[in-house]
C-alpha cells in the first residue's frame, strides 16, 4: 500500500499586540546589600545572579571591561556591592519605566529554504556545544580562544567544536583533493 499526500499549505492571520508603559519602583531594605552598579555584568555578560549559583573563585579575572568592575567589587555574595540606607541614609530606589506603547503587527507566511553548504565549509562540532562557562563558540569568535583549553566541557574545548579555533568538521565534498 502507497499513500502520497498533497502539499499542504498554511497561512497564518495578522496578530496585532500592544503594550501600555509600566513604571515599578523597587526600594531596598535599610542595612541591605545591592549589586553596585545595579546593571553590573562580567566580560562574559554574567550579573551575580552567575556567581551566587557558580561561587566567586577567579571572580577578580573576568572584570566588566568597559568599567574594570569585577565580581569582588560588585557582588554581595562576593563581598562587594553596597549596603544601602546605613548611617541615616535614604534606602536606595530603584525605578524602571517600559518603552512607550508599542503595536506589533507580523504576518507569517510559508516559506521553504534549502541551503547547500560550500565543499569545505566547517561547522562547529557537536552542535550547539558549550563550554564549561556556559559559553558557545560564537563568543570564542568575538573573543578569541586564547586559554579556550580550561574551558572544556566532557573532554571537548573550543579548539575541537569551534571552526574558529581550528576545531568543528570540515565539509569536504570537493573530492579533487588527495590528502598526503
Amino acid at each position: 500500500t502507497t499513500t502520497t499526500s498533497e502539499p499542504t499549505t498554511t497561512t497564518s492571520e495578522p496578530t496585532t499586540t500592544t503594550s501600555e508603559p509600566t513604571t515599578t519602583t523597587t526600594a531596598a531594605e535599610p542595612g541591605t546589600c545591592v549589586t553596585d552598579p545595579s546593571n553590573w555584568v562580567d566580560s562574559y555578560f554574567d550579573g551575580c545572579e552567575w556567581y551566587e549559583a557558580n561561587g566567586c573563585s577567579g571572580a577578580e579575572l573576568w572584570a566588566n571591561p568597559n568599567t574594570g568592575v569585577d565580581a569582588t567589587m560588585a557582588c554581595c555574595i562576593c563581598g562587594g556591592g553596597k549596603t544601602v540606607g546605613d548611617g541615616g541614609t535614604d534606602p536606595t530606589t530603584t525605578t524602571a519605566t517600559t518603552a512607550e506603547p508599542t503595536t506589533t503587527t507580523s504576518t507569517t507566511q510559508p516559506t521553504t529554504t534549502t541551503t547547500t553548504p560550500e565543499a569545505g565549509t566547517c561547522f562547529d562540532d557537536p552542535p550547539g556545544w558549550v563550554d564549561s562557562y556556559g559559553t558557545g563558540c560564537e563568543y570564542y569568535v568575538e573573543f578569541g580562544c586564547t586559554g579556550a583549553e580550561a574551558w572544556g566541557r566532557d573532554g571537548v574545548d573550543a579548539y575541537e567544536a569551534c571552526c574558529v579555533c581550528g576545531g568543528g568538521t570540515c565539509d569536504d565534498k570537493d573530492d579533487d583533493w588527495t590528502d598526503y
